[in-house]
């Protein structure tokens, strides 16, 4: 079995003990508990890493950071063109929505003018309905005097004169 060295670092409140633990197993299977959770805020293992296994693990990290910006930058990339093609949708649209108001503005124009000639239509109903009147009146008079004329020509056809109207 291939034996490890781990560093352990116990901090205790502003204090740190620290040292190195030599073990067969990959973490150390006994390790001293704090005898209050206060007296030992935590303890921190890490294995004791050669210059190789140093270098190489910077490597990795490097390399993953390097990927997140990679991919940082082809996501704002993306960004930066879905942003792009929102702001011409929004300049078109506010082209339309200015075409819209205009039309709306005509619209508006048009029912004012349709409101103006039905007022008129209104007022010319209510002139003819007033000389529909008028006539009616006039046709029940004329009825009247005709009916009397009637009476008059029947009269004088039939020699009754001055007699009064006629009986059958």
């Amino acid at each position: 079995m291939q034996r490890r060295r781990f560093y352990i670092a116990r901090l205790y409140g502003n204090h740190a003990a620290q040292g190195v633990y030599e073990g067969i197993s990959s973490l150390p299977h006994c390790l001293p508990v704090c005898s209050s959770a206060r007296a030992c805020a935590r303890v921190i293992i890490q294995p004791v890493m050669t210059p190789e296994e140093r270098f190489e693990r910077i490597e990795r990290q490097i390399e993953f950071v390097v990927g997140q910006q990679v991919q940082f930058y082809a996501d704002l990339r993306h960004l930066a063109e879905q942003v792009g093609r929102q702001e011409r949708q929004i300049e078109t649209q506010q082209g339309q929505i200015g075409q819209i108001l205009g039309q709306i503005g005509q619209v508006v124009n048009v029912v004012q003018d349709m409101g103006g000639i039905l007022q008129g239509v209104i007022r010319s109903q209510q002139r003819t309905e007033e000389h529909l009147l008028e006539l009616g009146r006039r046709q029940q008079e004329t009825d009247r005097r005709l009916n009397v004329l009637i009476d008059v020509i029947e009269r004088h056809i039939s020699g009754n004169g001055d007699r009064g109207p006629v009986q059958n």
